[in-house]
């Protein structure tokens, strides 16, 4: 099977790089408050992305199925729920520090 034999959309697929970004952007993570970058929770959102997408991860299909299949979805709702139980103990964490 040579390159030619369809669109490239069919023939190669999003990177997990590429895939982490778009993730990213479907999550858009608002930082309410610009001056305070959250460092910790911004450690959290990166390695959660790692967690679940790692660059040895290569399943994503080739960017028409990917398009098509939901999967930045599906994996955003994984990311998400994984930021959502690391924010919680993050939150215990610092009322524990702050008694």
């Amino acid at each position: 099977m040579s390159m030619c034999d369809g669109p490239w959309y069919e023939q190669s697929g999003p990177t997990a790089s590429e895939v982490r970004q778009d993730v990213l952007k479907e999550l858009n993570i608002v930082k309410v408050d610009k001056q305070k970058s959250d460092k910790e929770k911004d450690a959290i959102i990166q390695r959660v992305l790692i967690e679940v997408i790692p660059d040895s991860r290569k399943d994503f299909g080739s960017w028409r199925g990917y398009a098509t299949f939901g999967i930045k979805k599906e994996l955003a709702n994984q990311v998400k729920e994984k930021i959502r139980i690391e924010y919680e103990k993050l939150h215990e964490k610092r009322n524990k520090q702050k008694k």
